[in-house]
């Protein structure tokens, strides 16, 4: 008679016992081997409280078993092993025990108790399977895989590790908001020390000569390129502290001013020096190249701050340094902050502290108008893993054309730009001009034509009124001359009549005529006299009249021009430039990013951490269960497959069956009996 599952041949030797394992298959034991199983059950049969038949002999399949044990004594037990030391016979496949669970107790007589029973198809066959290859859903062996690849160490975690074997969607819930566990700060104003510059846009060339006031001197630029980018307007930079000086000198030359169109301030350690130029006395550079892929910042070791967030028992469980339960956020204090998935991130060691596992922040700038702005990214993030080679993915080095002739670039693998910080609108300022002064430079010019045409029409006029009493004078003297020969003329005919009378004998018609001619003489000259001094008074006054009026016309011209000089004086200062871009950042000290390292809340953190240290992480790929050991972690491994393969087995189809319905359900190996359901999950670290 064969030695089966369904039929026990005489002198069977039974054991009634307990075991912490039940017939849900939730929970298992795999022994090292089949003796080490067996030799656990001689030690179960040697506790007292264990009971032991012999002779028993079972003939009737999925019929209940009776065995002369008390009721009371029986519903204590929940396991029973079956034995034949006769059996099985040369060539016989069926294991030298067998196993079954006690599935219900009931009563038959006060010495007598029937047991219905379920083989532990497990137990009895496990070790007469080899298994092939299964697809994994869930289990401890990616945990273990990923925990041992890490080197068993938090600040060694490999990103490329985490996309392997943790990227797996858990569908768990992580709770609303990430409490930050730690944080850095990065200034981007300040890389190196630099501090800011001030970059001056202008049309006029400010490096030559301004002039004067009284002589002022305009150049207009020559144009320059910068960045790639060709521009009319010369673009000089300077210190802060030059800057200052700058807008002192500069202030005497507001002409020269007028041509400045942009003042910006920008991180010096983004800026290179071009050629050295004195503006008016103070030291300055024309606008260099920014360089291509400068400022490098270096992060602390990325896992190692997020570890702060996670608490200690977990610590080992490195899928928590995954996204979504861990995020590295950073943030320029714009509104737009970036987040970043630590398996993505491309880590590093830094060259001045040693420390691994960082990000190197890549900066990349244009200091050039328009568009002056600054994008910082995490070097390779997003593309440090090929799959296909199981290496990183190589750059692009490719040629690109400028408006100044081709350059070369290098394209990292990853998201690049696509995942910048970005800094834009930098603080632009303005210089005051004092339109007095430039009004004084700007009409120099007229101002003394204007001086010099009152000068000549005070001339002018003068001379005319002087010319006009001169010919006056001149009209009188020869006035005066021809009387002076009229009387004489006249003396003359008076005397001629007189001696004419004297001949004809008329003595006192000679002595009356000679009378008449003379006092007609002296009133004749009378006359004139009087009209020539009238006349030649009449000209001094007309002269020193002309001469009042001249000169206060020219007064009245002068103080017209002073008038216009003196209202430029009241004229408003304007400025050059404009003002805009984010100055509270600059002014408060936070032109630059915080990289804020987030996980989950403490009860989401428990939540998931007691879950994946109960039963693992997804997964959800293929694995070859053969190549494996069942033990994986230290107390117990919990494996789900959708499917596995069983090779070969010395048992039943049906029993096969239900070892793939054992191992599809999710089941959690234990590796001694004695630890089931006393281990808690975070204490059950993935074996050495």
């Amino acid at each position: 008679m064969p030695f089966s599952p369904v039929e026990w041949p005489t002198d069977s030797q039974v054991m009634l016992c307990k075991v912490p394992w039940d017939a849900s298959y939730k929970d298992v034991v795999y022994f090292a081997s089949e003796n080490a199983r067996n030799d656990y059950f001689r030690g179960v049969a040697q506790d007292s409280t264990s009971v032991k038949i012999k002779h028993m002999t079972y003939l009737k399949p999925r019929e209940p078993v009776t065995v002369n044990v008390p009721y009371s004594q029986c519903y204590q037990y929940n396991y029973l092993t079956v034995e034949n030391p006769i059996l099985p016979v040369p060539g016989e496949v069926t294991p030298p025990i067998l196993f079954y669970f006690i599935t219900s107790v009931s009563y038959v007589a006060p010495n007598t108790t029937a047991l219905e029973l379920q083989l532990d198809v497990w137990t009895t066959y496990v070790y007469r399977c080899r298994f092939g290859t299964g697809f994994l859903e869930r289990g401890h062996y990616p945990m273990r895989e990923l925990y041992i690849s890490n080197r068993r160490d938090v600040s060694r975690i490999n990103p490329t590790y985490l996309q392997k074997w943790a990227s797996a969607p858990e569908g768990l819930d992580v709770g609303g908001e990430y409490p930050v566990c730690n944080h850095e700060w990065k200034d981007v104003s300040n890389p190196e020390g630099g501090g800011w510059k001030v970059i001056v846009t202008s049309t006029v060339n400010l490096a030559a000569d301004w002039g004067s006031k009284e002589s002022p001197n305009l150049e207009t630029a020559d144009g320059q390129k910068t960045d790639g980018l060709i521009g009319g307007c010369n673009v000089y930079s300077f210190t802060a502290e030059n800057f200052k000086l700058f807008m002192e000198a500069v202030k005497s030359a507001p002409w020269a001013a007028k041509g400045i169109v942009n003042i910006t301030c920008f991180p010096s350690g983004l800026l290179t020096d071009g050629q050295n130029v004195s503006l008016g006395g103070v030291e300055a550079n024309f606008l260099g190249e920014t360089p291509d892929g400068t400022a490098w910042f270096y992060t602390g070791n990325i896992f190692q701050q997020l570890s702060n967030g996670i608490p200690n028992r977990y610590h080992w469980m490195h899928k928590f340094f995954t996204y979504p339960y861990s995020v590295i956020e950073w943030t320029n204090y714009t509104g737009s902050p970036v987040n970043f998935k630590p398996q993505f991130c491309r880590t590093w060691m830094n060259g001045d502290t040693g420390e691994d596992g960082v990000l190197m922040m890549y900066v990349q700038s244009c200091a050039a108008n328009p568009g002056m702005r600054v994008c910082v990214y995490p070097w390779g993030y997003g593309g440090n893993f090929n799959p296909a080679s199981g290496g990183m993915v190589e750059p692009i080095n490719y040629e690109y054309a400028t408006m100044d002739g081709n350059r070369m670039g290098n394209l990292q693998a990853g998201f690049n730009t696509d995942v910048s910080v970005w800094f834009q609108g930098f603080p632009q300022f303005t210089l005051v001009n004092d339109e007095y002064v430039n009004y004084l430079a700007s009409s120099v010019n007229s101002r003394n034509f204007s001086y010099q045409s009152a000068g000549w029409s005070l001339a002018k006029s003068n001379a005319s009124a002087q010319l006009g009493y001169d010919q006056t004078m001149q009209s009188l003297a020869v006035a005066q001359q021809n009387k002076d020969i009229q009387n004489v003329a006249d003396v003359a005919n008076g005397v001629l009549s007189a001696v004419g009378s004297l001949a004809g004998g008329n003595v006192g018609g000679a002595l009356m005529g000679a009378a008449g001619t003379g006092v007609n003489l002296v009133a004749s000259n009378m006359q004139f006299a009087n009209t020539q001094n009238l006349t030649a008074s009449q000209a001094g006054q007309n002269f020193q009249l002309a001469q009042w009026a001249n000169q206060g016309d020219y007064q009245n011209t002068i103080a017209g021009i002073n008038a216009t000089v003196q209202d430029a004086a009241l004229t408003q200062p304007s400025i050059v430039g404009q003002s805009g871009g984010d100055g509270f950042n600059l002014t408060n000290g936070l032109m630059g990013i915080e990289v804020r390292y987030k996980t989950l809340d403490a009860m989401h953190a428990q939540i998931i951490g007691d879950y994946w240290g109960k039963y693992g992480y997804a997964f959800r790929q293929i694995v070859d269960l053969g190549r494996l050991n069942l033990h994986q972690m230290e107390y117990y491994t919990y494996w789900k497959f959708t499917d596995i393969f069983i090779e070969n087995a010395a048992c039943a189809e049906s029993d096969k069956d239900t070892i793939r319905g054992i191992f599809s359900k999710g089941v959690t190996v234990w590796r001694d009996p004695a630890q089931i359901g006393t281990v808690m999950p975070y204490d059950n670290r993935p074996q050495n």
